[in-house]
């Protein structure tokens, strides 16, 4: 019977607190981005972005996906069982950076010569 007085008053303690006051921060975080690098650096030398190209599997498998007029609307890709790729091309090496393009992102829209996948 104790038992059941102490969570009682336990339980009542609780619905008696104040109500947590929701904020309405206009603030809201920044989405995740992914976008090349403007430049790479190899030793003592920068090479600067030439090219990006984005791959339905591993850049390896070569399915390249062609951008729309403005991007790529990674939304058709969802259900191809493939993870999306990003690469990026640099000037004056055969070096590349390759990222893995996070399936909460949606688009990847051309900005100069970059690219930024959201």
């Amino acid at each position: 019977m104790t038992r059941y007085f102490i969570l009682a008053i336990l339980m009542l303690g609780l619905l008696a607190q104040p109500a947590l006051a929701e904020t309405t921060d206009s603030k809201q975080p920044a989405p995740p981005t992914r976008r090349c690098p403007a430049y790479l650096t190899e030793g003592h030398r920068d090479h600067a972005l030439e090219s990006v190209t984005v791959y339905n599997g591993p850049p390896s498998d070569q399915a390249e996906l062609l951008p729309d007029v403005d991007g790529w609307n990674l939304q058709d890709y969802e259900y191809s069982g493939h993870e999306l790729y990003l690469v990026c091309h640099y000037k004056t090496t055969d070096s590349v950076e390759r990222y893995m393009i996070p399936r909460s992102m949606k688009t990847c829209k051309l900005d100069n010569r970059n690219i930024i996948c959201q």
